[in-house]
């Protein structure tokens, strides 16, 4: 089982990252930490061994090292076919001349590009360590029917309870499909915010190992929300959200910035954390070049 792990999982899919290559399939590559540029391909950066797999502890040998491995990674892969596919429609669209003034996306397309979104911003290694409970264990003291399980796999000697417990908040985080989970509440509040689809006929748009831009408020009840979100989706394409009244007349269609607007998003990118993003990532270098001018 364990030879049929994917090791070296992306947790910036490598579908996503080509939407920034040139005609060599590579792009480029600023490190904000070594403040140095260098060229790389998809497939060579964004990425952690075994990232989303959790290693048994204290248990029996027999169930191997990891509980339920790729499990996580194969779903990743069914749903990024679909995401590709509705991104290659997106681009059909925008580069038609005629459909400048039409709706991109339709209802079931919107669905999925909600998704999407919700999917690159949490499977990221930041994401990952910010939502995963490391006192989840405490929390599950009193559960009686929880108290059971773990004796049952003690009394039968396979242990690792733990372990299970850390899985099940790992697909809480990541998995779509669980009733309930982190993905299904941001899915719906994505989908329920104005979008439109960017372009830019000059400046390229950059993006990051943490591609997801956003800034949030906190309502009259306390409860945190998204202001807007930004996501480059290519080099001359990008999805933005808000709750903005103004923004209503863009919904589902694409905006054309110039020059000077699609500059001052690109760096939106210099802004972010460190701790979440180490490399910016552009398919013309001079983009790159130009952008690290600023001083972060």
């Amino acid at each position: 089982m364990e030879n049929k792990i994917t090791r070296l999982q992306h947790y910036v899919p490598q579908f996503y990252l080509r939407n920034f290559t040139d005609d060599a399939n590579m792009f480029w590559i600023y490190n904000r930490s070594k403040k140095n540029i260098n060229r790389s391909k998809p497939k060579d950066i964004c990425r952690e061994d075994y990232l989303y797999e959790t290693e048994w502890e204290n248990a029996n040998e027999k169930l191997g090292k990891y509980v339920i491995p790729n499990g996580i990674e194969k779903a990743f892969s069914i749903q990024e076919a679909e995401y590709s596919n509705v991104l290659k429609q997106i681009f059909k669209v925008c580069d038609m001349p005629c459909n400048q003034n039409a709706l991109i996306c339709s209802s079931r397309e919107k669905s999925i590009l909600s998704r999407f979104v919700a999917n690159i911003l949490l499977r990221n290694p930041w994401s990952l360590k910010h939502y995963l409970q490391e006192d989840c264990l405490d929390d599950m003291q009193d559960n009686e029917e929880l108290e059971s399980i773990k004796e049952v796999l003690d009394l039968l000697g396979f242990g690792g309870f733990e372990s299970l417990c850390e899985a099940a908040n790992r697909k809480v985080i990541l998995d779509e499909k669980f009733d309930g989970g982190i993905p299904e509440s941001l899915i719906e509040e994505v989908g329920n915010m104005n979008f439109s689809i960017i372009g830019t006929k000059g400046t390229k748009f950059i993006t990051s190992d943490f591609p997801v831009l956003y800034e949030t408020f906190d309502t009259d009840e306390g409860i945190t929300k998204f202001l807007w979100i930004y996501l480059p989706i290519s080099s001359e394409y990008a999805l933005i959200y808000n709750g903005y009244k103004a923004s209503r007349n863009f919904r589902n269609r694409l905006v054309i910035l110039d020059d000077e607007k699609a500059k001052k998003m690109n760096r939106l990118y210099l802004k972010q954390d460190k701790e979440q993003s180490n490399f910016i990532i552009a398919e013309i270098r001079s983009e790159l070049e130009m952008l690290t001018e600023v001083c972060e």
